[in-house]
């Protein structure tokens, strides 16, 4: 055992050392960040969106098409959410990896609808490392030590930040969530919570259902996405939090996705202390 696990250490540092690193692309950011956490730096990991905003609508550009020059594995969601994704690897042959099809992830929120921004749930990130080690591992056995070397650490982190999150809604006033891109951020939390979903298309209805919920003297703190304006929400003089819910913005240098993860979701857990 001892040898075997001075092996993969070897494998491992030859790889690195020599460039011999596996190219993995990812559709969006957080999971990018992700894969860059379980391979500890020994695979080449690349976004194909690395700007913020709802990966649905992202469009794609020529240069999208040279990061996944040489790779060997695309991991993306579902044709219905990063559809940017499956129609730039049609002809793909490498391993694709679409995360809808994993057993293990809860795509439902909290009213019954399929909701994709999955990642926002922890308890999805630590079913999908679990599922997802295992097909790295038959794809790439070189990162076999890495791989396995990140498991505590990561299974650390993220329940440390469910701990840390749990603690800090307790003690939080009533909410008032008005995206439903943030629906698994706010999944079997012990807090007050009112969602009043907005869309663009809004019915009159829904809007003085808003009006109702929002003109009272009840300590309320209302919760939108990165997208929505702000400005729209100060006529009812309550706290006003925004959460980056969507796809994480992140420069070209994808040295430091392996932190992005768990740095945005505990910026979302602090921006709650503000409902106190």
């Amino acid at each position: 055992m001892k040898n075997k696990i001075l092996l993969l250490i070897l494998v491992s540092f030859v790889n690195v050392a020599f460039g011999a690193q596996p190219k993995i692309v990812t559709s969006i950011t957080p999971i990018a960040s992700i894969i860059s956490m379980m391979t500890e730096g020994a695979a080449e990991v690349v976004a194909i969106d690395a700007s913020a905003g709802c990966p649905h609508h992202y469009q794609m550009r020529p240069s999208d098409k040279d990061k996944v020059i040489n790779s060997k594995m695309l991991i993306y969601i579902d044709d219905s959410f990063d559809c940017f994704a499956g129609r730039l690897f049609a002809n793909f042959k490498g391993k694709t990896v679409k995360l809808s099809e994993l057993e293990s992830i809860n795509f439902m929120d909290g009213n019954g609808q399929k909701n994709w921004h999955f990642w926002l749930d922890l308890k999805n990130i630590l079913a999908l490392h679990t599922e997802l080690s295992a097909i790295l591992l038959k794809e790439f056995p070189e990162l076999e030590y890495n791989i396995l070397a990140s498991q505590n650490k990561i299974k650390a982190k993220i329940t440390s930040l469910m701990q840390l999150k749990e603690n800090e809604l307790k003690s939080v006033g009533e909410l008032v969530i008005l995206s439903d891109s943030l629906a698994h951020f706010f999944t079997d939390v012990d807090a007050q919570i009112i969602k009043l979903y907005q869309k663009s298309n809004s019915s009159l209805k829904d809007l003085e259902n808003l009006e109702y919920v929002l003109n009272t003297d009840i300590p309320q703190c209302i919760v939108i996405d990165s997208a929505q304006d702000p400005e729209i929400y100060k006529k009812f003089n309550k706290k006003i939090i925004q959460l980056e819910s969507e796809n994480w913005s992140l420069d070209n240098n994808m040295s430091d996705s392996w932190d992005l993860f768990c740095t945005k979701y505990l910026k979302m857990i602090n921006q709650l202390q503000g409902c106190r």
